[in-house]
């Protein structure tokens, strides 16, 4: 074990195998807890043992957004077996679990809400710089000529700006976390023939609107692992391109500028279409989706209130 940051547990090989699991890891922490010393040895993930007994309250899965997108009437145990079977290699890497079981000591908790903090600060340093640059760059190529010259200099000076923000996202990732940014990377690269089944069910899920196939959003799926190749693409092509439009064509010529711009934009268009997505998946659709089965379950229950009040 290495010595951790202020205020965090000493870092853990046995800990961070659990976390980097695709697999909740409610349970195995909860048999842990006050149970893993600074001298603690274990072995493999199968060594581990204790009394803290699922209390079956149904936090966990109440906090699960796996359990949350699943078909209404699938559940029906409310205990960390649960997670284990229904989820399973769907799960988010969210811990969102570990948070809410009451059988798991604080200071593990405190070491899971630590342990992807520069990967989502590096995620969201990557959502904010783009939205700069998108908002930026639509303004500047769609209403440039209209607007007037010190606001154009303003908003290129930001894009600018937001740029270097962009391409700082995977640098502070490797700089202040080479565990992730390695597992990342592999996991990125590493494709079987199984994959395709993943491909072909979002496919017939599409054509069918949802009535046959299914989207398996658990963490590293083919869908994701495109993503992660995907967005540093995306930032090398926009800086080449950025710096070429940059220099302007006294120095690179107009043919290069005209040919950068143009990869610059459609880029930035395909960027756009997937962010969108992106966003509609993670934070739009879960709110609709619940929306709905709120409303249903209203109406039901008020169409059960009208038929109990007539029979009377």
């Amino acid at each position: 074990m290495t010595t951790a940051s202020e205020g965090l547990p000493p870092r853990s090989e046995i800990l961070d195998r659990i976390l980097d699991r695709v697999h909740p890891p409610v349970a195995r922490f909860r048999i842990i807890s006050n149970g893993l010393a600074r001298n603690h040895t274990l072995n493999t993930t199968d060594d581990l043992s204790d009394t803290r007994a699922c209390l079956s309250c149904g936090n966990c899965v109440d906090a699960c957004p796996v359990v949350a997108s699943k078909p209404e009437g699938t559940m029906f145990v409310r205990t960390s077996m649960l997670l284990e079977n229904v989820v399973d290699d769907e799960c988010r890497r969210c811990y969102r679990c570990v948070a809410a079981c009451p059988q798991i000591s604080r200071p593990l908790k405190d070491y899971v809400r630590g342990f992807r903090r520069i990967e989502r600060l590096s995620h969201w340093d990557a959502l904010a710089s783009y939205l700069v640059l998108m908002s930026t760059g639509i303004a500047i190529n769609h209403w440039g000529a209209e607007l007037p010259p010190d606001l154009r200099t303003g908003l290129g000076l930001l894009h600018r700006l937001f740029t270097i923000g962009l391409v700082m996202a995977p640098i502070i990732l490797f700089l202040l976390d080479r565990h992730h940014f390695n597992m990342i990377g592999q996991r990125a690269l590493h494709w079987s023939p199984s994959d395709l089944q993943w491909f072909r069910a979002v496919w017939d899920w599409m054509v069918s609107g949802g009535k046959k196939g299914t989207i398996k959003r658990g963490a590293f799926n083919p869908g994701q692992r495109l993503w992660y190749i995907y967005v540093p693409a995306a930032i090398v092509i926009f800086a080449v391109t950025g710096i070429v439009k940059w220099i302007g064509p006294q120095i690179a010529g107009e043919e290069l500028v005209r040919t950068a711009t143009g990869i610059h934009v459609s880029t930035a268009l395909l960027t756009d279409i997937l962010l969108l997505l992106h966003v509609y998946l993670k934070l739009i659709w879960p709110v609709l989706r619940d929306v709905a089965r709120g409303t249903r379950q209203y109406l039901e229950l008020e169409g059960l209130r009208k038929k109990t009040a007539l029979s009377r």
